[in-house]
């Protein structure tokens, strides 16, 4: 009988770009053209160069779609279902979905396979999604983001960066923007970061999607290049490739960027950057608790001074 998978992912941004590599897992064991990714029409983007995978999405929120989206899966016949989702959404789905071989994160009815231990949220989500995948005889060797680049998106990061006049000069990415939701994750110094940077020949490069427009409108008249709504998902990870390094908040655009090979210093206050920090990047996570300015549970990042910020930065790369 042939496989026909059925994987569960649909949101944040950054969960999603974590998950690219699973997925890739599972197309690989599951073989070309098994696979049918579940996922919201806004994260549609992030896999519009991947070969073989057929993407069906639909609106997260409502009891009409998801009664739909369920009648949906019935319909299909699916032999496995993958859920990379957590939710208690994905889990009715799972357990009403008629597919024989269910994956999860947890013990429970809704799943067959699922990792021994229960998951106590004390280590990096992506490590324990590894588990999952695992408990259904997945192997995930790649364990950064997967963004497969055309030559045509290579081409167009490549003629942006000719018309900046930036081919021969250092530059560094910056975002500084963070969801509307969680505004206390927003590291408030970029702007002095940026003038330090231009101190050392270094042109910062403000990336980000439209709401990010506003502050890098203001940022970049401080210093540097506004890039935002530059690059597509893949187009950024491929930008990466031309920067030094990059420095984030906790936000989506820091996962993207960690499927390069530059350090991603992802500056971290409120979020536990233990379970949330960006794939292989460990070792340049800013936090007030490793540079022992405050408790990590009453992180304000008011209270990261940009000198302390640069004074890492600096440390870790020389």
């Amino acid at each position: 009988m042939t496989d026909r998978v059925l994987i569960i992912k649909l949101g944040a941004l950054g969960d999603v770009v974590m998950a690219t590599a699973l997925i890739k897992a599972i197309m690989t064991k599951h073989g070309p053209r098994a696979c049918t990714l579940l996922t919201t029409d806004k994260y549609r983007e992030v896999f519009r160069n991947w070969n073989n995978l057929l993407i069906k999405t639909f609106p997260r929120h409502g009891l009409i779609h998801n009664a739909r989206t369920l009648k949906w899966i019935r319909q299909h016949e699916y032999t496995h279902l993958y859920a990379l989702q957590g939710s208690n959404r994905t889990k009715i789905m799972s357990r009403f979905s008629k597919i024989p071989i269910r994956v999860g994160n947890q013990r429970h009815p809704a799943y067959t396979h699922s990792p021994k231990d229960p998951w106590l949220r004390n280590s990096h989500i992506f490590n324990r999604m590894i588990e999952v995948c695992n408990s259904a005889g997945v192997d995930v060797l790649e364990k950064r983001p997967y963004f497969p680049t055309t030559a045509a998106e290579k081409t167009k990061v490549e003629r942006w960066l000719e018309e900046k006049k930036l081919t021969d000069r250092t530059i560094v990415l910056l975002h500084a923007g963070v969801s509307p939701k969680r505004p206390e994750k927003q590291w408030p110094y970029f702007s002095e970061l940026a003038r330090h940077l231009t101190t050392k020949n270094i042109v910062p490069i403000w990336i980000g999607a439209a709401p990010d427009r506003d502050v890098n409108l203001r940022l970049s008249g401080v210093a540097g290049v506004d890039a935002t709504a530059e690059f597509t998902v893949s187009e950024l990870s491929q930008l990466s490739n031309f920067a030094k390094f990059a420095v984030t908040n906790d936000s989506g655009p820091m996962h993207v960027l960690s499927s390069g090979n530059i350090p991603i210093f992802g500056i971290f206050g409120p979020s536990d950057w233990i379970r949330h920090h960006a794939l292989g990047q460990e070792q340049y996570v800013i936090t007030l608790d490793k540079l022992n300015t405050t408790d990590i549970k009453a992180a304000n990042l008011a209270e990261l001074a940009p000198s302390k910020v640069i004074s890492f930065i600096e440390k870790t790369l020389y």
